[in-house]
C-alpha cells in the first residue's frame, strides 16, 4: 500500500516492457551491488507477462507456479528474537496473514495460531532457543494436523482444502530456507492459473513473510 514507485499509463504504452527493462537492468548491474551480492527481485505474475522463456534467460530468473521452494515455518533466529518465544510469534504471523487474506474471524485465526503451535511441537520445536534448531514441519504437515483436529466446513477449512490441493509450499523440510535466503535471484511467480481467492492468499502470505522477515534482519548495508 506504500509503493516506492508507480508505473500507470493506458493499455499497450509500454507499462510491462519498463518493468521488464528495470529488472534486467537491475539484474544486469548486480556486480556493482554491496559486496558483489546478486540482486533478489521478487515478481508476481498475474497475467504471464514475466514467464517466457527469453526474459528468465536475460535476468538469470526461475519461473515458479507451485511448490515453491521455502517454507514460512522457517524460524528466523537472530538477536532480534532473544528471550521471545519465537515459535508461537512466527505461528501469529502466519495466521494473520491466512486471516487477512481470506476474511477468516478471530476464533479460526486463533484455531490456525494453535495448529501451528501443536505441529511445531510436534518437530520438538518449542519456546526453548535450544530447540529451534529443529527440522522444522512443513506447511504441509500443519494442513494435515488440522484436518484431524476440525472438521467443520468453514472458510478456514476451505483455505487450508485449497492449500493442500495446490501443494502452493514445499513439502521437503530436508532442505528449508526462509524466503530471504531463497531470494539471491529474479524470482517469477505465475500466479496466472490460479483463482483470485488463491491468488489473494498467496500474494498477502508471502508479502506479510517477506515484511516480517525485513523487519527482524534489518536495513541493507550501504557503501
Amino acid at each position: 500500500s506504500h509503493p516506492n514507485m508507480g508505473v500507470i499509463g493506458t493499455m499497450g504504452t509500454g507499462k510491462t516492457q519498463f518493468a521488464r527493462s528495470v529488472i534486467a537492468q537491475f539484474s544486469k548491474e548486480s556486480a556493482h551491488n554491496v559486496g558483489g551480492k546478486p540482486v533478489g527481485m521478487l515478481v508476481f505474475d498475474y497475467k504471464g507477462d514475466y514467464k517466457d522463456q527469453e526474459f528468465l534467460n536475460a535476468v538469470g530468473g526461475t519461473c515458479y507456479k507451485f511448490n515453491y521452494p521455502f517454507n514460512p515455518l522457517k524460524l528466523v533466529v537472530n538477536d532480534q528474537v532473544e528471550g521471545m518465544n519465537l515459535p508461537a510469534i512466527t505461528a501469529d504471523r502466519i495466521a494473520d496473514s491466512f486471516a487477512k487474506a481470506y476474511g477468516l474471524g478471530l476464533k479460526q485465526q486463533s484455531n490456525i495460531k494453535q495448529v501451528i503451535i501443536e505441529t511445531y511441537a510436534d518437530a520438538g520445536i518449542t519456546r526453548d532457543p535450544s530447540t529451534w534448531g529443529n527440522t522444522v514441519p512443513t506447511m504441509e504437515q500443519v494442513i494435515e494436523k488440522y484436518f484431524e483436529t476440525y472438521d467443520a466446513n468453514d472458510k478456514a477449512f476451505a483455505l487450508f482444502d485449497k492449500l493442500r490441493d495446490y501443494t502452493i509450499f514445499t513439502t521437503d523440510n530436508s532442505n528449508c530456507v526462509s524466503l530471504f535466503e531463497w531470494l539471491d535471484s529474479v524470482k517469477v511467480i505465475d500466479l496466472t492459473l490460479y483463482e483470485d481467492s488463491v491468488k489473494k492468499l498467496i500474494v498477502s502470505l508471502i508479502l506479510d513473510l517477506f515484511y516480517a522477515e525485513m523487519k527482524q534482519l534489518r536495513e541493507s548495508a550501504t557503501d
